[in-house]
This record gives C-alpha cells, structure tokens and sequence, in this order.
C-alpha cells in the first residue's frame, strides 16, 4: 500500500498509483518476453541474433506489437501530465520515486525497438519516443520543486511527516 503524505488527498494518491502501475507494465512484458526468450527460443532475445541452445520455439515466442507499446506510452504521458498539473513543493519526493518506473518504461521500449519483435514495425518507434515524453513534466516538476524541497529538508523547515 503507498503511504499518503498528510498535504495528499485520495485522488492525487490513486493518480500516482495509475503513473506507477501504468508506468510498469512495459516492464512487465519485457521481463515476461526474456523470460519466454530464453526457455522457448533457445535464448534468442533479438531477431538478429542466432540462438545459444537449441530452440523449442521461433523467435520470436510472443510478438510484442508496436501499437500496444504505443497505446501504453500514451496512457502513461496523459498519468503524468495529470500528476504534474496538481503538483506542489511537497510533492518532490513522489516525483522522484515514480521517475524509476517510468524511466523503466521507456528502456522496455527502447529494447523491443532493438529486438524489433514484430519486424519492420514503425509504431515501435513512435513507442519509445511517447515513452520519453512521458517524462518531460516529471522533470518539469522535479526542475521546479526539487530545489526548494531540498532547501527546507537542510533548514529543517518542512512540514512534519516529510523527509
């Protein structure tokens, strides 16, 4: 369960919820891909790469299409947009614990680009590059609240409950 600072309301701690869990199913495919890869397709992980060991499986045992990849990174740069209108000075810490997740996110799209799972699919360009949008107003918001979180937390002038 995700821990509510006292300023946050319910609303802004299921919208951070929806950037973290949003933000980790590309992950989450990419794990289950490797996973997958190296039982099934004799440890082959990118289409051009020949297989270690034997295969059970062509490569690749489950195509991860572009257009979900797409669908994904979109949903994740409107969950951050969302997030980092509302944000205040407060909210720094959180901004820096979801920028992991979504950091992950845009590396899974950057590895099924280079696997290219589905070939010759242009969407999964378009993927990786929505990924990283999705991270501009979080860096936004870390720009601007960041600095001054960091200055109270050393004058020991934040509210109680905030580290």
């Amino acid at each position: 369960m995700v821990q509510a600072l006292p300023h946050e309301s319910v609303v802004r701690i299921r919208l951070r919820q929806i950037v973290v869990l949003t933000a980790l199913v590309q992950p989450a495919l990419l794990i289950l891909f490797l996973v997958a890869s190296l039982i099934w397709t004799g440890g082959q992980v990118l289409r051009d790469q020949s297989a270690p060991y034997d295969q059970l499986a062509p490569f690749p045992v489950f195509p991860v299409p572009g257009w979900l990849l797409v669908v994904l990174a979109v949903l994740l740069v409107v969950a951050t947009t969302a997030y980092s209108i509302g944000a205040q000075m407060l909210d720094a810490r959180n901004v820096v614990g979801m920028l992991g997740p979504v950091v992950a996110s845009s590396v899974a799209a950057l590895f099924f680009l280079v696997a290219r799972t589905v070939a010759g699919d242009p969407s999964l360009v378009i993927a990786f590059i929505v990924n990283l949008l999705a991270l501009v107003p979080l860096v936004i918001v870390l720009i601007r609240f960041v600095p001054e979180y960091e200055r109270r937390r050393k004058d020991d002038e934040l509210p109680e409950g905030y580290v």
